[in-house]
């Protein structure tokens, strides 16, 4: 359920490119990532990723968009507060926001084939992300500010999934949306057909493993 509204949230966000003034994108993607959020709380680590993309893709940057986000996120948890404190919950409710950061779970450390399967998406990605480097200039602008966006998400899931205790396997979920427009974009303009397809083959065949062990 978070990672479907953070793809809302990631949806409005790319929506604020190029507009002078991105108040309701800004808003939107803010209220979205809070209602994320509030299924899964370490959605929050990609924040600053959202901040940085809002000021990335509008064409002014002011202050306001930053503030209107921020009051966004603020909102979902506002009516959740709201109603837990009118069905006495409150305690509650803060003692399930405090064990979802700070109970460590580890089970993604203890499985050896998912790592592995990581490791190959993180090699990939490094690839890809050579190649946009490489063709930067050559890029359109849209697509330019994009993998900015993409590249930073997958930035700080990444530093999630390795400074918060509580964080495991699920931010997977969150960080393979930006993973996959760095891998696909490596896979179309690789200008080698046979690395391309080699590549993509090794994939294949690792996800395939994956389920059969599974």
């Amino acid at each position: 359920f978070s990672t479907v509204f953070f793809l809302i949230a990631l949806y409005r966000l790319l929506n604020a490119y190029d507009q002078p003034r991105p108040f309701s994108a800004a808003f939107d993607s803010g209220f979205f990532i809070g209602i994320s959020a509030l299924f899964y709380i370490n959605v929050l680590v990609l924040l600053p990723a959202f901040l940085i993309g809002i000021g990335t893709l509008s064409r002014e940057k002011k202050w306001r968009e930053f503030l209107i986000m921020i009051t966004g996120v603020i909102v979902p948890f506002i009516f959740a507060i709201s109603y837990a404190f009118f069905v006495d919950a409150v305690p509650e409710l803060i003692g399930i926001l405090e064990s979802n950061i700070f109970t460590y779970n580890n089970y993604y450390f203890k499985n050896t084939e998912l790592q592995i399967y990581s490791g190959l998406l993180l090699i990939l990605t490094a690839l890809g992300s050579i190649k946009i480097i490489k063709d930067y200039d050559t890029k359109k602008v849209s697509t330019r500010k994009f993998y900015i966006v993409f590249f930073l998400i997958f930035l700080c899931s990444i530093a999630g999934l390795t400074f918060i205790p509580a964080v495991s396997q699920e931010m997977l979920l969150i960080t393979i949306i930006p993973v996959t427009f760095l891998i696909t974009n490596l896979f179309v303009f690789m200008k080698s057909r046979f690395w391309s397809e080699f590549l993509f083959l090794i994939l294949f065949v690792v996800v395939a493993t994956l389920h059969i062990i599974s």
